[in-house]
């Protein structure tokens, strides 16, 4: 009985001891992070026989374990990565928006700066010092647009390096967790529960859950296998490395060892950083590029039309390059809209317009298809153009020159001298026919004596069916041609010219002794002059002088003819008026020139545009008649945008966008007017469109709403990844919570705890002493 009473009370001692250093143990590691509660298990020992009965040998420690909750440490693992990936999210965007600078002095101030100088300059284009403003404030705005873009850059290259530390990271995390396995393994092999191993590796794998999105499976022999977005990061014998594999590029991939493909990452702050790099940074930065695209085009699509304080180009070179796709040596036989201009070409009609020292304009109108025109075609139509010639130089930039008291430009300025045939009250004889096109036939003949007031010639003109393309539907220009280039008519005194699809047949010469009498001829039907046969047209010492002026505001091209109501004097007959046509033959305006009209004086027509009348003789009778054409558009084809001539930018995103070089040098060459008329501003009133114009490229916004969509599209994402870490942050605090009451370390708890363990000791001990008094008293009673 004595043994027995010493082994329980030895056992006592024992058990007291163990749970004593576990609480002290749990007492000294109340701070450290991941640490789990450990508690010992107590059990009473096996009884023993004993005179037949069985006697109780006291308690023995059966184990220490931790005091976890499997399924909430899974829990607190999902919300760790949820918050990882939110936390990279929200410190990445944050440091975005910080490069905006918005609201306050970013690229938003000043873009409305720059169109605040256009306005200045709208209302004085002929002040150097708003000239010079305007550019100043061009240079300050693709400063900003670059210097951003390249922080962007810069930016994102530093997410690229947080991915690759967080990669090194996870490898260095998930090499520590398999060589947890192996010790907690050696250690367990005996039934020996490693808990402090285990809160080490649930520590290492929460903090990998922090960066990647995991999951951590457990075995029989207490071994973790890691799941990393579908990959098997940690199996039971190794890790396996993440590596970060970069193209040439700059993009990259993750893979993990041993697995196929690209590794999907999402969750933790690997996953989102990687979201940032691959996903919301090239996002922006090509949201930031479309608007600096899209300004450039715009701007510059405006700019290119109008004319240089300076007048019209004697020479101009575009500043982008044309590309030699099939690297044949030659840049000719490439589709112009397939040149590797950077930006697009459509099909459309461009004008171009060539001036001399008078003021004397003729325009031409270049047809681009963009499935057919080749570089070659382009310049075949420019070096086609009379007094102008256009080349590619070596670098692939297209060059323009005018010769000598010559000049051009593309914009959409009237011809102030539109009569350049006389047609309309002229000096010489003249007479227009029916608008064709015409019914001839093979063999038709036309005779008609001109006069010169010394004498009288006759010609007589016979039409050839080579001289059409359809001879019974002949046009005017084809018949003009024609009757130029018959034999006699030169040496009479003779020409044809073609206005708004009628033939006029003309005397060289003018005056009052100028005349022309068509006589006969079988064509004669045909041309609507049967009732013209045998009557003298002459000619008169004053021509009528016809002088436009304003600035079209229209939008649509197309021509104006004007035409008499009667025959009469300018200024005299009563009733004179004069109509103008549109293509379709309606009436745009008929204005009134006969008695009480002051020659000279200025009508207006309608949308911006003017016209006087000189004194001189108007008749409906021969068909009097000339026309203005108006371009509301000078270039619906993008070619200038695109070739980058007379642009006010240069580039084509905002990595590159600039204020074109020949403007820094020269502020007179910044193209205000559109018309080249002193004080005219037209270009910059088109150009304060450009900030506000709903643009098809950017989703219908305009350019200064997508910059305002794209600052508030990063702070609404920096605020919804605040809200959503609030949210995830307070579940995971709460699963923390849990997981304090669960394994956390209470002081108090455990030092009430060391009391109860400190008098069971102190019972154990009494205990045995009283043992001892008794076995020395039976003992001494022996």
């Amino acid at each position: 009985m004595g043994s027995i009473g010493m082994t329980t009370g030895l056992r006592a001692l024992l058990a007291t001891r163990f749970a004593l250093d576990t609480a002290g143990h749990n007492i000294s590691n109340v701070a450290t992070p991941g640490y789990s509660r450990q508690l010992v298990d107590l059990a009473a020992a096996h009884p023993l026989f004993s005179k037949g009965m069985l006697v109780g040998s006291g308690v023995e420690a059966l184990s220490v374990r931790r005091s976890v909750d499997s399924l909430l440490h899974r829990r607190i693992l999902g919300q760790s990565s949820s918050l990882g990936a939110l936390g990279a999210k929200r410190d990445g965007l944050s440091e975005l928006e910080s490069l905006f600078n918005e609201p306050g002095n970013g690229l938003g101030g000043l873009m409305n700066d720059w169109f605040a100088k256009v306005s200045d300059l709208s209302a004085g284009p002929e002040d150097d010092i708003l000239r010079t403003g305007l550019v100043a404030a061009g240079e300050d705005m693709s400063f900003q647009f670059r210097q951003l873009r390249g922080q962007m850059d810069e930016l994102r290259d530093s997410f690229a390096a947080q991915i690759d530390m967080k990669v090194d990271r996870v490898n260095a995390l998930a090499a520590g967790i398999s060589e947890f396995n192996r010790e907690i393994g050696k250690t367990e092999v005996g039934g020996v529960m490693a808990n402090d191993l285990r809160d080490a590796r649930d520590e290492a794998l929460r903090e990998l859950s922090e960066l990647v999105d995991i999951q951590a499976i457990e075995d029989s022999q207490g071994v973790v296998r890691v799941i990393a977005s579908g990959a098997l990061l940690v199996d039971s014998a190794k890790a396996h490395e993440m590596t970060l594999d970069k193209a040439a590029d700059g993009t990259f991939a993750l893979h993990v060892q041993g697995m196929t493909g690209e590794l999907p990452i999402h969750g933790g702050a690997l996953g989102g950083m990687y979201e940032l790099y691959r996903e919301n940074a090239p996002a922006h930065i090509a949201e930031l590029d479309r608007i600096a695209h899209e300004l450039i085009r715009n701007v510059n699509r405006v700019h290119a039309t109008g004319v240089p304080k300076s007048g019209p180009f004697t020479s101009l070179t575009g500043t982008n390059r044309l590309q030699d796709n099939d690297g044949d040596g030659q840049r000719g036989d490439e589709l112009l809209a397939d040149a590797g201009l950077p930006f697009e070409i459509q099909s459309g009609t461009l004008y171009v317009n060539v001036s001399d020292a008078d003021g004397n304009l003729s325009r031409h109108g270049i047809a681009i298809s963009a499935t057919h025109t080749t570089v070659q075609d382009f310049l075949d139509e420019l070096n086609g153009i009379e007094h102008l010639s256009a080349n590619v130089d070596a670098l692939g930039r297209l060059q323009i020159a005018s010769e000598s008291g010559y000049g051009f430009d593309f914009s959409a300025r009237l011809d102030p001298h539109p009569d350049d045939h006389g047609t309309f009250g002229g000096a010489a004889a003249s007479l227009g026919s029916a608008q064709g096109p015409f019914a001839l036939a093979d063999g038709d003949t036309l005779s008609i004596d001109v006069g010169t007031g010394s004498g009288s010639t006759s010609v007589n003109i016979a039409l050839s069916q080579a001289d059409f393309a359809a001879i019974g539907a002949a046009t005017a220009d084809e018949l003009a041609s024609a009757i130029n280039a018959a034999p006699g008519v030169a040496g009479a005194g003779l020409r044809a010219v073609s206005v708004d699809g009628s033939l006029y047949l003309q005397t060289l010469g003018t005056g009052a002794n100028a005349s022309l009498t068509v006589t006969g001829g079988s064509a004669v039907a045909a041309l609507g002059l049967t009732g013209q046969v045998g009557a003298v047209v002459s000619g008169s010492a004053t021509g009528v002088d016809v002088e436009i002026s304003g600035a079209y505001t229209g939008d649509q091209n197309g021509d104006w003819t004007f035409r008499p109501n009667m025959d009469g004097t300018i200024g005299t007959t009563s009733g004179l008026k004069v109509d103008v046509l549109d293509a379709s033959g309606a009436t745009i305006a008929t204005l009134d020139v006969g008695s009480g009209y002051q020659p000279g004086a200025k009508l207006q027509i309608g949308d911006g545009v003017s016209v006087s009348f000189g004194i001189g003789e108007l008749s409906a009778t021969h068909n009097d008649a000339f026309t203005l054409e108006v371009v509301g558009q000078p270039d619906t084809t993008d070619a200038l945008v695109a070739l980058g001539l007379n642009g006010f930018f240069t580039g084509s995103d905002a990595s590159d966008i600039a204020v074109r070089e020949e403007l820094r040098n020269d502020t007179d060459l910044v193209a205000a007017s559109a018309s080249g008329a002193v004080g005219d501003g037209g270009i910059m009133l088109e150009l304060l469109d450009v900030q506000n114009a709903p643009s098809a490229e950017l989703g219908g916004d305009s350019v200064h709403g997508k910059y305002s969509d794209l600052v508030g599209a990063v702070g609404f994402e920096v605020v919804a990844a605040e809200t959503a870490m609030e949210a995830n942050q307070s579940l995971l605090d709460s699963l923390s919570l849990r997981r304090e009451e669960i394994s956390g370390v209470n002081i108090d708890e455990e030092m009430v705890r060391v009391m109860q363990l400190e008098q069971s000791y102190t019972a154990a001990v009494q205990y045995i002493s009283t043992l001892n008094e008794l076995q020395e008293d039976l003992f001494n009673l022996l």
